[in-house]
């Protein structure tokens, strides 16, 4: 009996390609409304990913992202 390595569980955009085409959607026309469950799923191979590559953990940002995009994008126009 011989091991055969497992590849890992990607963590990128595959996840959520997968579940596009399981839904017979191949990129032409209106994409399906993509329920909740597999955007959580993607959203944790992203935490995963991010915490794996900093070896820390992921913060959230919990500041609403109008008021953050706006606080960054005044941080660069100040001399």
């Amino acid at each position: 009996m011989t091991d055969r390595p497992v590849d890992p569980d990607p963590l990128d955009k595959d996840f959520v390609r997968r579940w596009y085409l399981s839904q017979g959607y191949k990129g032409d026309g209106e994409a399906p409304p993509m329920p909740d469950d597999v955007r959580v799923g993607a959203a944790e191979r992203y935490i995963e990913a991010f915490e794996q590559i900093t070896g820390g953990p992921f913060v959230p940002d919990t500041e609403p992202p109008l008021a953050r995009i706006s606080k960054n994008l005044d941080i660069g126009d100040k001399p």
